[in-house]
């Protein structure tokens, strides 16, 4: 069955999803969130089960030709980051993802922070962006430093890899599922 995004899955879709899983996995289980991912011919999707089942992660990668699919690097880098996700757990993909309310709260939080410090007025601003900064490289996936090298940020070893393999290789959405997490 076709699901528009944002759409609701179909009645006759989630049972069959939830017998089958229920059949697999030997627990009653009851369906409380799900998300959909749009998934184009150039686009690869990597998922990524951490903690026992504890975590679940979907990394999409869209790619500038289909056939990097089959790519190894891309794969190998894929997966990289679907476990980078589940370690990191973002909360925005990229800064211009994020939440603008979200990000001038915490401006404003810096702002105060920064004003207890009794500086002169023309250095606040420099240290509201400089933490502001900071902060978006902790929650933004392409501005977090690589798991496996935090010399690199995401978005850098995409842009490497892309250049290595002479075709674009972008991040345009993920999904982080914890088991017990707050329903949205």
């Amino acid at each position: 069955a076709a699901i528009e995004k944002g759409g609701e899955l179909p009645r006759e879709v989630s049972d069959e999803l939830i017998h089958a899983a229920v059949g697999r996995i030997k627990e009653n289980i009851e369906l409380r969130r799900y998300q959909i991912l749009d998934q184009q011919d150039n686009d690869l999707l990597i998922e990524y089960i951490h903690g026992g089942g504890q975590i679940g992660v979907i990394v999409k990668l869209s790619l500038s030709n289909g056939t990097l699919k089959d790519n190894p690097r891309v794969k190998e880098t894929g997966f990289d980051l679907a476990l980078h996700a589940a370690a990191f757990a973002p909360l925005y993909l990229s800064r211009d993802k994020a939440d603008p309310a979200y990000l001038k709260e915490q401006e404003e939080i810096f702002l105060k922070q920064a004003q207890n410090l009794g500086k002169p007025e023309k250095i606040l601003a420099g240290i509201v962006k400089g933490k502001l900064n900071k902060h978006i490289s902790e929650i933004c996936f392409v501005d977090q430093p690589f798991v496996k090298d935090n010399s690199l940020k995401v978005g850098q070893l995409l842009k490497n890899l892309s250049r290595e393999i002479g075709g674009k290789v972008e991040i345009t959405d993920y999904l982080y599922f914890k088991v017990g997490e707050e329903l949205a």
